[in-house]
């Protein structure tokens, strides 16, 4: 570990004045970027205390050249931001290869504690099984380690979430495909991965649950009658998953205090369906957030590409109602907060300029906003400039703001005050929550209100778009896949994806050569990032990361350079749906490809 307030390049605050602040849900209260020299950085994980005390997590990429020991080749950095804003402590983590972190939570003895995936065997890495780790820190109110636990076995094992129980220990959920060290048994192609830590970290119990494919969790709470309920995806048909239609559905389980499974539900449609946060509401029933690209089965609508989707069960997973929210192109979600008013927030990105979000400013942007019990959009605001900005956390404040963490690159639009984030920054915004106040007609006040009166977007469907990337869902978004030496992708220096369906994590690669289709050069991806290649000499370069293999880490390079790769006019390699050009239709055929 090492404290690296010497190299921090960015610390960057634009808080409006007084004066201005507005009373309307979306207002932006605080703005605040965080770099290292070199790039990127990412929050994913965020949490705050009743004392007005942050803490968030995430990745960095420092500069190769800084003097930092065994850490720099991606890292886990942790932030603390005390109730007037200002940076207590900073801290990397990990060691000789990739460490990421997913989730926070501050403890009550100002501590914190934080799950993620580590790939290293030294630094701050101790007891590691090899192929990537589930790994679990508690850090002391400097911000040091006090104890961590690399958990898993001989193959590929991830964490993605976390509660803190009453007495102290926590519930760890995650993925595994592993069946030795830490694991007792894999049922298929990967399971969704459950396990009790007491408050020194020593395992009480671990489960896994799942059929003969690929299942993962990536959310955990536990619920008001001490019930253990984890949201993620399932592949399955079979063991222990019922009602899966597709290569991958949304999957609720719910278990008791010791890990045995209560019930267990998959929702979907024909396509692709992934869960990523589960909350209990104010009435005990419980909300999922997913994105879909289904417009069938058990998904009423679809508005084109990926679709923000919530569902809201009773707590024995009967289903009350579900909805979908989105427009033309790509719409993500990754995290709900339980509101006051007995319904949701929730923080994703969105692409889109039409259906029901409109005013994106390039690119995707931050997407925040709100549902009340019934499911009903209460306002939304997205929050960017013109290049790629996305949410990853959001807690509501017990001054009923709201603040959040993800990544921007932009330094323009909402961003044009906090400098140059052209590599990608750590982000962290904090806006009003509540309820809309009124407004006079024909105005904003810097929220979208939501009616059936508003007026048409300014960029319909089929009209000639340039700053938004048409055609691909976030909905291939996802964790990392490992983070072990043999696995890393580059992806435009932003992000990557996984099987897992959890929040995506950047491995950059240096690139060591070119291939060509026909008389075009395909070379590194994004200029920067791995070679593809073709693994079975069909022609399709089903290898997009580079590492000589097909795996589920190539859609995701596939959809973070498919804009590059479509300037390229490179289609004929990557059109694997033979329809004679690059649409989301391919990377879905990919997925299946690689899946099957």
């Amino acid at each position: 570990m090492k404290g690296f307030h010497g190299y921090l390049l960015l610390i960057i605050l634009f808080i409006l004045p007084a004066s201005v602040l507005g009373t309307a849900p979306g207002d932006i209260l605080h703005n605040q970027v965080f770099g290292l020299p070199g790039g990127p950085e990412w929050g994913y994980g965020l949490d705050s205390s009743p004392d007005g005390n942050i803490t968030i997590c995430g990745v960095a990429y420092p500069n190769q050249s800084l003097d930092i020991g065994e850490l720099g080749n991606g890292d886990v950095w942790v932030i603390r931001i005390d109730k007037n804003l200002k940076m207590v402590w900073e801290h990397l983590f990990g060691g000789n290869e990739t460490d990421y972190a997913l989730s926070v939570r501050n403890l009550p003895d100002g501590g914190a504690a934080l799950i993620g995936t580590t790939g290293s065997y030294n630094g701050d890495v101790t007891g590691y099984h090899g192929n990537g780790d589930m790994w679990f820190v508690n850090l002391d109110p400097q911000g040091n380690i006090r104890w961590e636990r690399a958990l898993g076995g001989n193959k590929t094992d991830e964490g993605s979430d976390f509660v803190v129980l009453p007495d102290g220990g926590f519930i760890l959920c995650g993925y595994s495909m592993s069946q030795d060290g830490n694991l007792r048994r894999n049922l298929g192609g990967g399971d969704l991965w459950l396990m009790r830590l007491d408050t020194n970290g020593t395992m009480l119990w671990q489960q896994t649950y799942g059929g003969s494919k690929r299942d993962s969790g990536t959310s955990v709470i536990m619920t008001r009658d001490n019930g253990i309920v984890v949201c993620g995806n399932t592949n399955s048909t079979d063991g222990m998953v019922s009602g899966n239609r597709t290569s991958s559905d949304v999957w609720i389980i719910k278990t008791d205090i010791n890990g045995t499974l209560l019930w267990e539900k998959a929702y979907g449609g024909s396509a692709l369906d992934w869960g990523h946060s589960v909350i209990e509401l104010t009435s005990g029933d419980l909300m999922v957030a997913a994105v879909t690209a289904s417009g069938d089965g058990d998904v009423g609508v679809n508005h084109g590409a990926g679709d923000l989707w919530l569902i809201r069960l009773h707590p024995d997973g009967t289903r009350v109602w579900e909805k979908t929210y989105g427009g033309s192109f790509s719409d993500n979600v990754w995290k709900l907060e339980p509101s006051p008013s007995g319904g949701a927030y929730f923080v994703g990105d969105s692409y889109s300029v039409d259906g029901d979000f409109s005013g994106n400013h390039g690119e995707s942007d931050l997407l925040v906003g709100e549902v009340d019990a019934n499911g009903s959009l209460q306002w939304y605001r997205q929050v960017g400039g013109s290049f790629i900005d996305r949410g990853s956390w959001l807690k509501r404040t017990v001054n009923n703001t709201l603040v959040m963490t993800g990544m921007t690159t932009s330094s323009d639009g909402d961003l044009a005050e906090t400098g140059d984030h052209t590599s990608g920054d750590l982000w962290l915004l904090e806006v009003q929550g509540g309820v809309p106040s009124a407004l006079e007609p024909g105005t904003t006040d810097n929220v979208t209100s939501v009616s059936p009166e508003s007026a048409p977007p300014a960029v319909l469907p089929g009209d000639n778009v340039t700053t938004v990337s048409p055609e691909v869902t976030a909905t291939t978004v996802s964790a990392a896949d490992t983070a072990t030496t043999d696995n890393g992708t580059a992806v435009d220096n932003i992000t990557a994806v996984s099987q897992e369906g959890n929040i995506s994590v950047p491995v950059p690669e240096v690139p060591v050569s070119s291939t060509t289709e026909g008389n075009v050069t395909i070379g590194p991806l994004g200029g920067t990032g791995p070679v593809p290649t073709d693994p079975d000499g069909d022609g399709k370069y089903e290898d997009l990361n580079g590492n000589g293999k097909m795996d589920l880490q190539d859609p995701t390079s596939f959809f973070q350079n498919f804009s590059w790769l479509k300037d390229q006019g490179l289609i004929v390699a990557f059109d694997f749906n033979e329809n004679g050009v690059l649409d989301l239709g391919d990377i879905q055929a990919l997925l299946a490809e690689i899946q099957s």
